[in-house]
C-alpha cells in the first residue's frame, strides 16, 4: 500500500511539472506561502537592470530564488540613464539580450515596450494571468495591436521630494502653490541653503512634471493633439509658462551652484547632504535615499498657480521584458509571474512606488501620503514622455529649460527646438 501510495506521489509531482512547463502558464501556484514550488522551471535566467532599482529589485529576486529554488537569476546592473539605455539596446542588437530586463512602458526611449514589441524583440504576454491589471491610464503603453508586452512593475507618483525632519526644523511645509515654491527658496537662502536641487542633464524630467499642473490640467489630451500636428510645444501657452517658471526659480535663487550641468547624482547628493532642501524626480528616487528609513522622506506634487490647479503626475513607465531569443522561457515567465504577485508590493514599497493593487486600493505608503487626495480625487495625470515618440524631444526639453533659464535662449527658440526634435 505504501508502495502505491508513493507512486501516485511520483505520477502528482511529474503531471505538476508538466504543468508548470507549459508554455504561456503561470508559475506553479500553491506548495508555499509564496505561491510557488521546488518543482518546475529550473536553470538560470540573466536580469539586467539599472543602479536606481538594484536596493528594491536586489531582496526580490533573494526571496524569489528561495521560492524557487531551481533557478538562479543573475544580475547585471548599469548606471541609469544613457549608459543604461546603451548598454540594453547593445546587448539586443548584439545578440546577447538578457532573459528579463528593465524596460520603460510607451515610447519614450529606444529600450521602451513599444518599439521593442514592433521590432520582434521581445515576448507576447497576452497569456498571463496579470496581463489584464493594467491600469487603463497606461493599456496603451503596454499593448501593442492587442497585445501585451510588458509588465508594469508600479506607479510611481512624480514631484517634489523633500526630507520631513528637515522641513520641519526649519518650520516648512510642503508648498500647497507655486508662491510657496518660490517662499520655501527664500528661506533656504536666508539659511545658506537652496531651494531645489535640480539635475540641469536631465532637466526635461522636471520640465514635464512642473508641466503637469499647467499644460495637462488643462489640456489633459495635450500629447494626442502633438501627436496628430493639432499643436506645438512652442505655441502652447502652458509650455511658456513651463520654462517661465524655471526662469522664476533661478532668478530666486532657487538652484544649487552648477545645477545647469549636473547629472540626477549630483543633484541628489545636494539634497541628501542639506545643501538643497528639494528635488523634483519621481517617487522611485526615494528608494535610492532612503538609506533605510524610507519615512524620513515624503512626496507631493509639484504645485500649480493654486490647489485646484495642481495634478499629481504619475508614471507607469517601470516594466519589465522578456527577450523573444530567451533560452529559458519557463524561468523567465516564472519571475515575472513572481513580480506580479505580492513581491509587486514588496518591491514598491521598498522603491518608494506604488504597486497597482496598492493603487487601486487606494494603499499609499508614509512618504506619499502628500499625493493620496490626487489618488483619492482622481486629479492626476499619466507621466508625459512616456508616450512622447522617440527620445529626442525629452533630451531636448533638457537643454530647453537650461538655455532659456541661464538666458542662453528665448523661450520661444528653445521650445522651438523641441518641436523639431519631436518623433527623433
Amino acid at each position: 500500500m505504501s508502495m502505491i501510495r508513493g507512486r501516485r506521489r511520483m505520477i502528482a509531482a511529474l503531471v505538476a511539472t508538466a504543468a508548470c512547463l507549459a508554455p504561456g502558464l503561470a508559475a506553479c501556484s500553491g506548495g508555499n506561502a509564496t505561491g510557488a514550488s521546488s518543482d518546475g522551471p529550473s536553470g538560470t535566467i540573466k536580469f539586467l537592470g539599472h543602479t536606481g532599482i538594484q536596493a528594491s529589485m536586489d531582496p526580490v529576486i533573494k526571496s524569489f530564488e528561495a521560492a524557487y529554488p531551481n533557478i538562479h537569476v543573475q544580475t547585471q546592473y548599469a548606471p541609469s540613464g544613457p549608459t543604461y539605455t546603451q548598454t540594453v539596446v547593445t546587448q539586443i542588437q548584439g545578440g546577447n539580450a538578457p532573459d528579463v530586463f528593465y524596460s520603460n512602458g510607451g515610447t519614450g526611449s529606444s529600450f521602451s515596450i513599444s518599439p521593442l514589441a514592433k521590432s520582434g524583440k521581445i515576448l507576447d504576454l497576452s497569456d498571463q494571468s496579470w496581463a489584464s491589471t493594467i491600469p487603463s491610464d497606461a493599456t496603451d503603453m503596454y499593448k501593442i495591436d492587442g497585445k501585451t508586452y510588458g509588465l508594469n512593475l508600479d506607479e510611481s507618483p512624480s514631484g517634489i521630494l523633500y526630507n520631513v525632519g528637515t522641513f520641519s526644523k526649519m518650520g516648512l511645509r510642503a508648498p500647497k502653490t507655486f508662491s510657496d515654491v518660490l517662499q520655501v527658496c527664500s528661506t533656504a537662502r536666508s539659511q545658506g541653503r537652496y531651494g531645489i536641487a535640480l539635475p540641469g542633464q536631465n532637466a526635461g524630467f522636471a520640465a514635464e512634471i512642473v508641466a503637469g499642473s499647467i499644460v495637462y490640467s488643462s489640456t489633459p489630451d495635450w500629447d494626442a493633439q502633438r501627436n496628430a500636428g493639432k499643436t506645438t510645444f512652442a505655441g502652447t501657452a502652458g509650455w511658456q509658462q513651463t520654462l517661465s517658471r524655471f526662469q522664476q526659480m533661478q532668478n530666486a535663487e532657487c538652484f544649487q551652484p552648477g545645477a545647469a550641468s549636473a547629472s540626477s547624482p549630483q543633484a541628489i547628493q545636494a539634497m541628501t547632504t542639506g545643501q538643497a532642501l528639494m528635488t523634483i524626480v519621481p517617487s522611485g528616487t526615494i528608494g535610492s535615499v532612503a538609506n533605510g528609513k524610507p519615512n524620513d522622506w515624503a512626496m507631493a506634487p509639484f504645485p500649480g498657480d493654486s490647489e485646484s490647479q495642481t495634478r499629481a503626475t504619475i508614471g507607469y513607465q517601470d516594466a519589465l521584458a522578456v527577450s523573444s531569443t530567451t533560452k529559458n522561457k519557463a524561468a523567465a515567465l516564472a519571475f515575472l509571474n513572481y513580480l506580479a504577485g505580492p513581491a509587486a508590493s514588496t518591491y514598491a514599497n521598498a522603491s518608494g512606488t506604488v504597486s497597482l493593487a496598492d493603487a487601486k486600493s487606494g494603499t499609499l505608503s508614509q512618504p506619499l501620503q502628500g499625493v493620496k487626495p490626487y489618488f483619492d480625487n482622481k486629479t492626476t495625470i499619466s507621466r508625459p514622455a512616456d508616450r512622447w515618440p522617440g527620445g529626442g524631444a525629452l533630451n531636448t526639453l533638457s537643454t530647453a529649460v537650461v538655455s532659456s533659464m541661464t538666458g542662453q535662449s528665448s523661450i520661444d527658440d528653445a521650445l522651438k527646438s523641441v518641436d523639431q526634435a519631436w518623433g527623433k
